[in-house]
């Protein structure tokens, strides 16, 4: 009908191959969590992530515990010129889902309070779908207009309250990505807050509000999922280095701690995920 929507249930430790769509694909991730791959990155996935991926973008999903989520696909072309140019007037479902702008990934994190009416458009939508009613298609197209319109007016909501960085009204449209580069520049290394705040100048405190307000996850937490996620790369497609280097090219200067870490998060050690995925290939 123009439109597509699927409810995914996947189990602990499944992995999707790299892939890209020819439509718009938005997927919000009901319970569970893992990572999302989008070309050599990799970023931690929650419960409560939406994430917006643009046609042509190559992304895959890996789940670290049972996760589950809506998957919902369509196309401008669903809408008529009259529709879009009607669209085309709000700011937010322009800058998302109209081109141009192949290639984009958008993620931000809801916070409960937000969430429950998106969820009950996605809940409405998916069993449309899955019906057989001749105005399905109709139907679909409704009630994904109404969704859209409520999740532009979440963004809407969650861009006026969010936290600002000191320098201006629009220093927050660059202070994410310059933490994040900050982050994954001390990936080898180990970090402390305060050292990671003097780094981009400001007070712990305030880059640990703010982290949290704009990814939904701690940010000692966000940089010690990338250092597993980095180590268990080196594990699958570094046989030749042992734990130890493993542990050290990943940013755990004590293998002790990085073996008790990865066994707490992923319920095996290092060389049980590497022996297992060994056997597997």
């Amino acid at each position: 009908p123009g439109v597509s929507i699927g409810l995914q249930s996947w189990r602990r430790n499944v992995i999707s191959t790299l892939h890209r769509h020819d439509c718009i694909e938005i997927v919000f991730v009901l319970s569970g969590g893992g990572f999302h791959r989008v070309g050599d990155d990799s970023f931690p996935v929650i419960a409560g992530d939406v994430f917006i991926i643009d046609q042509e973008n190559f992304h895959a999903f890996e789940t670290d515990s049972a996760m589950q989520f809506y998957n919902l696909m369509f196309t401008p072309e669903i809408f008529t010129t009259a529709e879009l140019e009607e669209l085309r007037e709000n700011t937010s479902f322009a800058r998302f889902f109209l081109p141009p702008s192949e290639g984009k990934i958008v993620k931000f994190h809801l916070p409960e309070l937000y969430s429950t009416r998106l969820r009950e458009y996605l809940d409405l939508l998916y069993e449309e779908f899955s019906t057989r009613n001749p105005t399905r298609r109709l139907a679909c197209k409704s009630l994904l207009v109404l969704l859209l319109a409520e999740f532009c007016r979440i963004y809407e909501r969650l861009e006026k309250g969010r936290i600002l960085m000191p320098g201006g009204a629009n220093s927050s449209e660059s202070a994410l990505p310059r933490i994040l580069e900050e982050l994954n520049r001390r990936l080898t290394s180990e970090n402390t807050l305060p050292e990671i705040a003097a780094a981009v100048h400001l007070s712990p405190g305030y880059l640990s509000r703010f982290f949290k307000a704009e990814t939904g996850l701690p940010l000692i937490k966000y940089l010690n999922t990338l250092k597993l996620e980095k180590a268990r790369q080196l594990l699958l497609n570094r046989p030749d280095l042992n734990i130890t280097e493993v542990a050290n090219q990943s940013g755990f200067q004590d293998s002790s701690y990085f073996t008790r870490y990865f066994r707490r998060i992923f319920k095996e050690t290092p060389t049980e995920f590497r022996s297992g995925n060994l056997r597997r290939k």
